[in-house]
């Protein structure tokens, strides 16, 4: 896809986007174009989140750019999900628990079920992941 887009040459915005508008977004980590949607404009900024990715950043409308509709051939690849039970996770372990998870499934060794659609949001239960997690964690998580 980011061949294509550097084919495209698309110009940059002109007019202040609106949320929910499907733009091209300069990534301030590596200056490439990726597919963003805008989120929250403020002043001359703009949250997007990167439809392919799944992250959000704050960007100068400056880094903004034309969507082309020949973009939509590919869905998007980063598709929100919530994990089932998650409010029970106590706030004091929820990074480390993230952290374990992120390993669980950078490794591709996870099963994910969907169990629910809200809203455009999947719910989902995860099995396998318990696999990573550290022994204290565990008992801190069950204590």
């Amino acid at each position: 896809m980011t061949t294509k887009i550097k084919l495209l040459k698309p110009n940059q915005i002109v007019e202040i986007p609106e949320p929910g508008q499907m733009i091209l977004a300069k990534y301030t980590e590596d200056e490439q174009l990726y597919r963003a949607r805008i989120e929250k404009v403020e002043n001359r900024s703009a949250t997007v989140f990167y439809v392919d990715f799944g992250n959000e950043e704050n960007v100068d409308i400056n880094s903004l750019f034309e969507w082309s509709p020949t973009l939509n051939v590919l869905p998007h690849q980063a598709i929100p999900c919530n994990i089932n039970k998650h409010e029970f996770i106590p706030t004091s372990i929820k990074c480390r628990i993230i952290d374990n998870l992120e390993k669980c499934i950078n490794s591709n060794w996870f099963n994910a079920k969907v169990t629910n659609n809200n809203n455009n949001i999947l719910c989902i239960d995860i099995n396998g992941w318990y696999q990573y997690f550290n022994h204290d964690l565990c008992d801190e998580f069950w204590s």
